[in-house]
């Protein structure tokens, strides 16, 4: 390791990425948020189950009249569909091992992240730096956890460092390479549409530095790129070329108002001072000193941010796609300023929270590279793939809404009648088994789903009046971390499912 380390200190950093991030892979099962696995793995599989079928897509909407509004980009999707159908054809049929072979593709998507993150550093920075840079983005405790998750926020990641990766390239100013930069960068539009402020930036700084010839030739490849993904996919699919891309705006307009929603202008500077824990000011302070050194990634980042920033639907993980890029400036231009910086207050607030980062980096990076998320909602639904069951009832009867569960992961298409404590679902003091007798008859479930243990008994007692013989079969549990996440916010609900046969397997 040290004769690598010395000879090859940017291999040894590609290496460790790798390592943390096949760990993830492994480890770090189910999904984290609704879209890394309904639009994503679960839309895929219904597409493989249903043959070539990809309206299957769309629950609750009649097949024969898919509605306008509901087009939106199939090119990440799409992918999935390929690498499950591939999976089936070299006899890999288990839903949980296709999804584990997805998490790896994604690992090696990641691993190319940190490649092109220490190349761009190099470029601007000295080696010492871009070798510090580079150990901090392959080791920082965020990027294996969602590395290896199928979020269309992280996977436009590695073409948008690629195609800025390629403008520092071509010093020779070759013609080809631009446009080249061009199509790969627009393929990050084709996965997250909000990824095109970060290419509008790029575009504004081909301007603003009056390279035309470069900035033409970045937007024919650009253009040939979109053509050849969202321009014939969109035909094909929806016989509009480019529709998702009107009728994505249309629908965040129209359901804008259905999301939560921040006045904070200052919501994502926060979250990007958060993640970086006690370095997060000082690489805050970084990223803006870069301003005129690095404008070429300073632009583009910023004005991704400042897109974000005005609207009024902000999650989180709107942030994912530039986080290469702000931490990259923002480690760069601190370690820039520490080189140059006589104050000896400043060298002593970092030689403290410097150290202090590192651990807490460490002790997140492991706890989240193991995180099974959502451990519950997937072992439930994968105890079904062997089962000869093709409905069930879950009974949140406790809570007062319905938890999606995963269907993809019992390999088949599961119906389910749900009870919740709702005025237009259920009284929770009747008997709502009694209530909707005729219905379960006919849906005939071959298992109750009673999520977590509260008045269990009672509703045991509640199911019995409907199916006599109902017997307990098993215990899901949710892992450690879901618990945890649980207990500091009750909005996140993972906890454990007892199941019950109702003797009524096929």
């Amino acid at each position: 390791m040290r004769f690598s380390y010395t000879s090859s200190p940017f291999g040894s950093i590609i290496l460790v990425a790798f390592v943390l991030r096949l760990f993830a892979a492994i480890f770090s099962g189910g999904y984290a948020m609704h879209d890394d696995h309904y639009y994503t793995f679960d839309m895929a599989y219904k597409w493989f189950q249903s043959g070539f079928n990809y309206t299957a897509w769309f629950e609750g909407i009649d097949q024969e009249e898919i509605k306008i509004e509901n087009v939106f980009n199939l090119f990440y999707p799409g992918i999935h569909y390929i690498v499950i159908k591939s999976c089936s054809l070299v006899g890999i049929v288990d839903p949980k091992i296709m999804a584990l072979v997805i998490r790896l593709l994604h690992a090696f998507a990641s691993t190319s992240s940190v490649f092109f993150c220490i190349k761009i550093a190099s470029y601007l920075y000295s080696e010492k730096i871009a070798t510090k840079i580079g150990w901090l983005l392959a080791c920082f405790w965020l990027f294996p956890f969602i590395g290896v998750r199928s979020l269309s926020e992280v996977m436009c990641s590695p073409f948008l460092l690629f195609s800025v990766y390629l403008l520092f390239k071509n010093k020779l100013e070759k013609n080809y390479l631009y446009a080249l930069a061009g199509c790969i960068g627009a393929l990050a539009i084709s996965i997250r549409f909000q990824s095109a402020s970060f290419l509008i930036g790029l575009v504004l700084y081909l301007l603003l530095t009056k390279r035309f010839k470069p900035l033409l030739y970045y937007l024919l490849g650009c253009l040939i790129s979109l053509s050849l993904t969202d321009g014939i996919l969109g035909y094909y699919f929806w016989r509009i070329p480019f529709g998702q891309y009107y009728w994505y705006v249309q629908y965040n307009l129209t359901h804008s108002a259905h999301y939560a929603h921040s006045n904070r202008i200052t919501q994502y500077i926060e979250i990007l001072i958060g993640l970086g824990l006690t370095m997060g000011i000082f690489y805050l302070i970084g990223f803006f000193r870069e301003y005129k050194k690095s404008l070429i990634l300073f632009l583009p980042t910023l004005l991704f941010i400042l897109a974000h920033s005005l609207i009024e639907n902000k999650q989180e993980r709107f942030i994912f796609p530039i986080l290469p890029f702000y931490l990259i400036l923002g480690i760069g231009g601190w370690e820039r300023y520490l080189d140059v910086c006589k104050k000896e207050w400043v060298h002593k607030l970092n030689r403290i929270a410097y150290p202090i980062f590192i651990f807490l980096n460490l002790v997140l990076l492991l706890v989240f590279s193991s995180y099974y998320t959502k451990k519950s909602r997937v072992e439930a639904m994968h105890y079904l793939y062997q089962k000869d069951a093709d409905a069930i009832v879950t009974d949140y009867s406790t809570i007062d809404f319905d938890i999606q569960l995963p269907s993809a992961y019992a390999g088949k298409e599961i119906k389910r009648i749900t009870f919740y404590h709702h005025p237009s679902s259920i009284d929770k003091n009747a008997n709502y088994y009694l209530d909707r007798k005729n219905v379960l008859m006919d849906l005939k479930p071959s298992y109750i789903y009673f999520f977590n243990d509260e008045n269990l008994d009672l509703r045991v007692q509640k199911a019995k009046t409907v199916f006599k013989n109902i017997k307990f079969e098993q215990k899901i549990e949710g892992s450690f971390l879901d618990w945890l996440i649980h207990k500091i916010n009750p909005v996140n609900d993972n906890p454990e499912y007892y199941i019950y046969s109702t003797n009524s397997t096929k």
